[in-house]
């Protein structure tokens, strides 16, 4: 069932965390310490819109976004999304995307924006989904060294 992350869901949204990235296609080797700074900085946004997906007492999905402001109109942006690696390809992440559309359209936001490595198979669902890749957007880094 789907429903809205609460404080007290910040442990399990972490350990899935660690869960979901640590291997394959990701490699991002967060631990107890980063993950809980990251995601609690994440649900400590002033307009922070947040959903799980939960079975029994367990949390199987996590979705963190926040609603930005953006010249067009406010629209809501994704920090993460990620479900159990036992449950892909169950209707998880749909389930979660659907919560944030209809907060979308409860709040009169613009739309959802993302960001997310064309590594690995999350472009894939995003389109699949109806996502469209923007063709106006580039995303640069630059190492500390």
């Amino acid at each position: 069932m789907i429903r809205s992350f609460k404080k007290t869901d910040l442990k399990k949204c972490v350990n899935l965390l660690i869960d979901v990235y640590y291997n394959d296609p990701w490699n991002h080797k967060w631990t107890e310490e980063s993950g809980t700074r990251y995601l609690d900085e994440i649900s400590n946004l002033q307009r922070f819109v947040g959903f799980v997906f939960e079975e029994g007492d367990e949390i199987l999905g996590a979705v963190f976004a926040n609603e930005q402001v953006w010249w067009s109109g406010d629209e809501l942006y994704i920090y993460e999304l990620y479900v159990s690696n036992n449950h892909h390809n169950k209707g998880i992440g749909k389930q979660l995307i659907a919560a944030l559309e209809k907060h979308v359209q409860e709040n009169g936001l613009e739309g959802i924006t993302l960001l997310t490595s064309n590594k690995t198979p999350a472009p894939d669902f995003y389109k699949h989904i109806g996502f469209e890749q923007a063709d106006y957007m580039e995303y640069y880094f630059r190492d500390s060294n």
